[in-house]
């Protein structure tokens, strides 16, 4: 069976909420009170998190989709099941198509989308063959390579005398109604994305520290969006930030110290290939549990290719341009299909699980 440790729990978790979230400034509707957004977020998703891992608590040895079939049954878990498995599958499409035209932007721009994508799904395959442990294993040391190249990043924008606090001024300029209107779409994503983790959190060693970690890996994410998010606002200004493709990569542009450090486009690339990977590769194995365990095939690796080779076909056909790609997924998908998903389903299971284990613990009291 495969394992993987708690602070490898801890480093996925870490690149998985900042794989596409750095790209853009969350809550930047907020104007410059964006990185309020972000915080406030950060601290009304620990709520959710709460209600995920203490799922997780009451059913520990089960992936999400044992789970749904322990608590409704067969007849009402299956299409509840097989939409969690379409879901997750879409999210990594997504996912792909965020990170293939970063990758096609910045470094090859003359390379075919198909190309860029089938270079992408081969390596989460392979990896995926060689085990989830490897993973594991890969993330522990590739988290302190993103974590301190964006730390880097955010320090040379600031020697390089890009950076304006001023921007972020007046604070709550246009008062409290902007940032607590855009919470619920920074709690969308990235933070409640989170959920996709309960498709594997059973392979994840016991500990007693095991929320106090996972809350600390969300709580240092939250930290290095506020961040990315404040450079971006400081040095590219509101406006701009607001109608940019891909911020993050014009704020690295901007990176010019005595003409000697600049240019630093491969920086962003690793930034970005760091985290496209791993968002992809954890929501794809998201998708090869879900489908799995719905339609009761024992071997994970028979479902592999098959799903790579339709992951391919869609994500390059899904949608007709990234402008379209890019509205809905941060205007439609986090008003419905997330509320649904991360919030309503996750909320009515550890209701229905925690009414049925009290029933039952009176039961046996009795």
């Amino acid at each position: 069976m495969e394992r993987i440790g708690v602070w490898q729990l801890f480093s996925l978790i870490i690149l998985f909420e900042l794989g596409a979230s750095t790209l853009f400034p969350i809550g930047i509707a907020a104007k410059q009170d964006a990185w309020i957004v972000i915080l406030l977020s950060l601290i009304c998703s620990f709520g959710i998190f709460f209600v995920y891992l203490n799922l997780h608590k009451m059913h520990p040895n089960k992936n999400i989709i044992q789970i749904i079939y322990s608590i409704l049954g067969k007849a009402l878990g299956f299409p509840l099941a097989l939409l969690y498995t379409l879901f997750f599958f879409n999210a990594t499409a997504r996912s792909l198509k965020d990170f293939g035209e970063v990758i096609n932007i910045t470094i090859l721009n003359k390379t075919p989308f198909f190309i860029i994508h089938l270079a992408f799904i081969t390596v989460i395959i392979y990896i995926l063959f060689l085990g989830f442990e490897v993973l594991g294993r890969m993330s522990q040391v590739l988290v302190i390579i993103k974590v301190s190249t964006l730390l880097i990043m955010f320090l040379l924008v600031i020697m390089s005398g890009k950076v304006d606090f001023k921007e972020l001024l007046p604070v709550l300029g246009d008062g409290i109604a902007p940032v607590i209107k855009n919470i619920p779409m920074a709690i969308a994503f990235p933070f409640s994305e989170i959920f996709v983790f309960l498709a594997f959190l059973d392979i994840t060693a016991p500990t007693k520290y095991f929320n106090r970690i996972v809350y600390l890996a969300l709580l240092i994410s939250g930290i290095m969006l506020t961040l990315s998010t404040i450079i971006m606002i400081t040095s590219l200004g509101v406006g701009c930030s607001s109608v940019s493709t891909f911020p993050l990569i014009d704020v690295i542009r901007l990176i010019n110290i005595e003409n000697i450090i600049t240019n630093l486009d491969s920086l962003s690339t690793l930034i970005v290939f760091i985290g496209g990977f791993f968002k992809e590769v954890i929501y794809f194995y998201g998708t090869i549990i879900s489908f799995c365990y719905t339609f009761k095939i024992k071997n994970k690796k028979l479902a592999y290719i098959p799903l790579g080779i339709i992951l391919l076909i869609y994500s390059i056909s899904f949608e007709t341009n990234y402008a379209e790609h890019v509205y809905i997924g941060l205007k439609i998908i986090p008003k419905f299909a997330t509320v649904f998903y991360y919030f309503t389903i996750p909320i009515l299971l550890y209701l229905i699980s925690k009414i049925t284990t009290n029933n039952s613990s009176a039961k046996t009291n009795k």
